[in-house]
């Protein structure tokens, strides 16, 4: 990486003899190895099917936040600057030249997932998915009735939390609870950072409920 490869054009010349060409056509097929060498497979390496040429990874030059040109007939994969989760670092985009309007597609982020159980994902076009879990009791426990409380996101949204929705949980040892439970949020709640909850349920077999929320 980071080569700058020798290659003079214009050879052969017409009034030259090929003594005097030889040199440099000598460096411009050498360079040509080389470059192809860069990211490729270069000549014969293939291993008993044409591979000669494929990728063997992809380096794509970082465009500083300056989104490029777009060009007619084509779709462009490209690098640029981006900040996420307080961590600014390169992302992956894609451009089409062919649609109206905004066509710049973002696909990745930087510091853009956990996997934890109360974690988060980054979704290409810019929407961001949370989950996890929350107790309705002070140590998961739940006497019937009704509870409530607060989720904080683990990640803030940056600009806008649209939907929170919320599944029941209960012991899976032994039978299932009798009547139904419902977590609900407090749509009026949701907010970049969490959202108020209020869980229902005459059973005391219910110890939780999951959670996802979707914004961006």
């Amino acid at each position: 990486m980071a080569t700058n490869y020798t290659y003079t054009t214009g050879i052969p010349v017409a009034t030259n003899t090929p003594a005097q060409d030889q040199p440099n056509m000598a460096v411009n097929t050498t360079s040509v190895s080389q470059i192809l060498s860069t990211d490729h497979l270069t000549f014969g390496a293939a291993t008993g099917a044409l591979t000669d040429g494929m990728h063997t990874v992809i380096h794509l030059k970082d465009n500083g936040g300056v989104t490029p040109p777009k060009v007619a007939g084509t779709g462009e994969v490209y690098s640029n600057d981006v900040t996420f989760n307080a961590k600014t670092d390169g992302a992956l985009f894609y451009q089409s030249s062919t649609l109206a309007g905004n066509t710049e597609i973002q696909i990745t982020a930087p510091k853009a997932y956990s996997s934890a159980l109360n974690g988060y994902s980054f979704l290409p076009g810019g929407s961001i998915i949370q989950w996890g879990f929350e107790n309705t009791g002070s140590s998961g426990s739940f006497a019937g009735g009704s509870a409530s409380g607060t989720v904080t996101f683990p990640l803030v949204y940056p600009n806008n939390a649209w939907m929170v929705v919320c599944t029941p949980y209960w012991n899976t040892a032994g039978t299932a609870p009798s009547v139904a439970g419902s977590a609900t949020p407090n749509g009026t709640s949701v907010t970049t950072t969490g959202f108020e909850w209020q869980f229902n349920s005459t059973s005391n077999k219910y110890r939780g409920f999951y959670w996802y929320s979707i914004g961006n």
